[in-house]
């Protein structure tokens, strides 16, 4: 589970930070100036969230 006051592993950090950066580069043209921030933050959340799932899951045999 995510918890936005939990650090993240630095990595996992600006991996989250530039595919959120590109999502908001693709939807761009329908945003407003003032909304891109906001985006940005929930597409992080988002991305953040999976990527923290992904790495808290044990390796398959």
């Amino acid at each position: 589970m995510f918890i936005e006051i939990q650090s993240a592993d630095p990595a996992v950090h600006a991996l989250a930070v530039r595919i959120a950066q590109r999502c908001v580069w693709i939807i761009q043209a329908v945003l407003r100036e003032e909304e891109r921030g906001e985006a940005a933050r929930e597409f992080y959340r988002v991305c953040r969230e999976e990527l923290d799932k992904k790495s808290s899951r044990e390796p398959e045999v």
